[in-house]
């Protein structure tokens, strides 16, 4: 098990370390796609395959990872690659100290008495799992290597009749071919149906196999072109190159993205190919040579078979190989001395590893791999916009935000549908949940569905608190206290359809209106570790007397309850949101990149998006809105973007929009000023604060490329003419 371990660990080593430089190998083929020879790329690739498949490495300051290594020591707060680098060296230095650093690590944990139960645990944990994944990985392979085997076993007994081509002209053709590629081996050429593409075979006694299809046509010019082919490929050694990323395959083949390049590797091999073909017949004759590919792809099925390096491909390799071929000129085969030192300085940086790994420890691997299980919640961090509520149109997004698997009731009353989105009520920095309501599209009647990881008392307590901050904010005197009396929360156990659970009655009494009291009652359960609830049952209370008419009926409340599914398991309702279209309700709330992304969709431009002007500009909330020039009764609308800014007063609000109605009407009132490069058109207006003052308005009107903007901040928030500066020299989103 000792030696399985290690050498799973190496494995796992050099499959992260060379998915990292093939990944590399892409991006550079892609950005100097036409300044890099089609044979310098399959050098390259060939690199790659070295480093997956020997296990020996030394140390160098050259070393791709060296480099890799120094940027995490700077970045330790890049959570993904500490735990990347941490994996991979932990994994190279145990294959370097070996069962000595086991011994070290058993006498550490000797001296270490006092060291707690929760931390021997883990190591356990870790140490098994690593033991299962050894297990799996072996396993995978010898699977593999027995498939491998089947596949050669069929392909001897299939061809064990093989017929070897006597014709006097194709031997004669076949002659000038190897004279042509300068070989002198002895290569016969079989011919069989049970071939569906032409191919070379056996790396010790390499045999040419030719679709007797192919040779009854008696199209010379086009044998001619395969069997060249066919030899080119044993002269550049292709079939041990094709060998060795097979067998790479096969020991990584766990990761995908080895599986990925190995077969743009092969496409490449094919594309160096031609052009040895093309460097041998000419430039002339390529038209002809591609013609070629082009005839018999049409005539062939794709041949799968994994060992063999085959005439034709795929129709998207084809392709890719005709366009080489007609980029061909002549002399572009041969490598240059600068092609040669860079695939010196590549092997240098790929094949040998950090210097800076030699000090990491197995146990590095132990913990990261520990707190490796990531919930979505950790990632808050990549909100653009950490909105205490987040309103999404689409469930599975939702659930992901959570952090949490969700169920939703597969039952609805007659009627019922989601009503303005699924949102996710920010209770602490660590804990959310979620609400949905469900109105009824006919009578208007409306309750709400929550669904939370902790205790749903705290969440709806914390919902009330909220709701007592908005009524405080109506009010002209902020300074009463929100939590004498105003807040009253009453429990009781209940049993509905066999369910146990909890009846919650919070009461929220504005401080206004003592007479008067917001009541909402809840049917609070638990559901495989989840809290679940419904409010049933809310309305204004006046002098202690509900409205009947707000009650969802009990046996409707069981039938909700006890239809709980997963999101992928629902059949019976439609969690889709019907999106009402009126300016006064946006079509999509901003919060992180991706909805950044279907804001560009919404508004067909890229956008503005400054996070913050300074350190009292902020972002608050943004949103993407049909603006007030849609003719949404004949389906025409036009969406504009709204972001507001907490400022050090009053709200800065931004609008972007590509329609210029607005724009076009300031132009004839407004004369325009200069700021930055900027023609503006500005405007003085007042308004009311929240606390009735007059207070003096700016409102900054350009247009932009293809887009038109409009600023609005108050005069209390510092120098209008510098924050609207600070927005027209702000850059587009990429």
């Amino acid at each position: 098990m000792d030696i399985l371990i290690r050498s799973f660990l190496w494995v796992f080593h050099a499959s992260i370390t060379a998915s990292i430089a093939a990944l590399l190998i892409i991006l550079i083929s892609k950005l100097f796609d036409k300044h890099i020879s089609i044979r310098l790329q399959h050098a390259l690739w060939i690199i790659v395959v070295i480093k997956l498949i020997i296990p020996i490495e030394f140390q160098s300051n050259l070393s791709l990872f060296n480099l890799l290594h120094e940027r995490q020591n700077n970045s330790s707060n890049i959570e993904n690659r500490n735990t990347v680098k941490n994996i991979t060296y932990a994994a190279a230095d145990f294959l370097r100290e070996g069962k000595a650093q086991q011994k070290h690590t058993a006498k550490n944990q000797i001296s270490q008495g006092a060291q707690s139960k929760k931390e021997n645990a883990r190591e356990y944990i870790i140490t098994n799992a690593w033991k299962i994944a050894s297990c799996i990985w072996i396993g995978g392979f010898f699977i593999a290597v027995a498939f491998l085997l089947v596949v050669k076993y069929k392909f001897k007994g299939k061809n064990s009749n093989l017929e070897e081509v006597k014709d006097l002209e194709i031997v004669k053709l076949f002659n000038k071919c190897k004279n042509e590629a300068k070989i002198n081996k002895y290569i016969p050429v079989y011919t069989c149906d049970n071939f569906e593409s032409p191919c070379i075979l056996g790396i010790v006694k390499p045999k040419i196999y030719i679709p007797r299809y192919i040779i009854s046509e008696n199209n010379f010019k086009q044998l001619y072109h395969i069997l060249l082919h066919e030899l080119v490929h044993y002269k550049r050694r292709d079939l041990i190159y094709n060998f060795l990323a097979v067998f790479a395959v096969i020991l990584h083949w766990f990761n995908p993205i080895i599986w990925f390049c190995m077969k743009r590797m092969k496409l490449q091999r094919e594309c160096v190919c031609d052009a040895y073909v093309l460097e041998i017949i000419g430039e002339e004759q390529a038209e002809e040579y591609g013609m070629t590919l082009i005839n018999f792809s049409k005539l062939m099925s794709i041949n799968k078979r994994p060992q063999l390096v085959a005439f034709f491909e795929t129709k998207n390799q084809i392709r890719g190989r005709i366009k080489m071929i007609k980029k061909f000129k002549k002399g572009s085969y041969k490598m240059s001395v600068v092609a040669v030192l860079c695939c010196v300085l590549a092997s240098g940086a790929v094949l040998t590893t950090s210097v800076s790994a030699k000090g990491m420890k197995l146990d590095n691997a132990a913990a990261v791999t520990s707190s490796n299980g990531l919930s979505i919640k950790s990632e808050n961090n990549k909100f653009l916009i950490d909105a205490p509520v987040k309103v999404y149109d689409n469930l599975k997004k939702a659930e992901e935000i959570t952090g949490f698997k969700i169920k939703v009731p597969d039952y609805l009353p007659a009627n019922y549908e989601v009503w303005r989105g699924f949102k996710v009520v920010k209770v602490s920095d660590k804990d959310n949940y979620l609400k949905v309501y469900l109105r009824d599209k006919q009578e208007g009647g409306l309750f709400s569905f929550q669904a939370s990881k902790v205790n749903l008392e705290e969440c709806l307590s914390h919902g009330a608190e909220n709701v007592i901050k908005m009524y405080q904010s109506q009010t002209s005197d902020t300074t009463k206290d929100s939590k004498n009396g105003k807040i009253q929360i009453s429990k009781e156990k209940i049993n509905l359809s066999g369910i146990n659970g909890t009846s919650i009655t919070v009461k929220i009494i504005d401080p206004e209106l003592p007479r008067f009291a917001d009541v909402r009652k809840y049917f609070v359960w638990q559901n495989d570790g989840m809290y679940y609830g419904i409010e049933y049952n809310y309305g204004i209370q006046v002098d202690g007397e509900i409205p009947k008419d707000s009650v969802i009926p009990q046996s409707e409340v069981e039938k909700i309850i006890s239809s709980l599914k997963y999101i992928k398991d629902i059949k019976n309702v439609n969690y889709s949101v019907q999106t009402e279209v009126s300016p006064k309700v946006e079509a999509l709330s901003i919060y992180d990149k991706e909805d950044l992304k279907r804001a560009k969709e919404f508004l067909g431009f890229d956008f503005k998006f400054p996070l913050s002007i300074n350190k009292d500009i902020t972002i608050d909330s943004s949103g993407v809105a049909p603006s007030e020039d849609s003719d949404i009764k004949n389906g025409k609308i036009n969406y504009q973007l709204n972001t507001r800014y907490n400022a050090k007063a009053e709200q800065v609000l931004f609008t972007q929009e590509k329609s210029s109605k607005s724009y076009d009407y300031t132009k004839k009132t407004v004369k325009p000023i200069n700021i930055g490069d900027k023609e503006v058109f500005k405007q003085e207006t007042y308004k009311k604060s929240k606390t009735n003052e007059q207070l003096k308005e700016y409102i900054y009107t350009w247009k932009e490329d293809g887009f038109y903007c409009k600023l609005s901040t108050a005069e209390s928030n510092g120098n209008p003419d510098k924050i609207a500066k600070e927005f027209i020299n702000s850059k587009l989103i990429n």
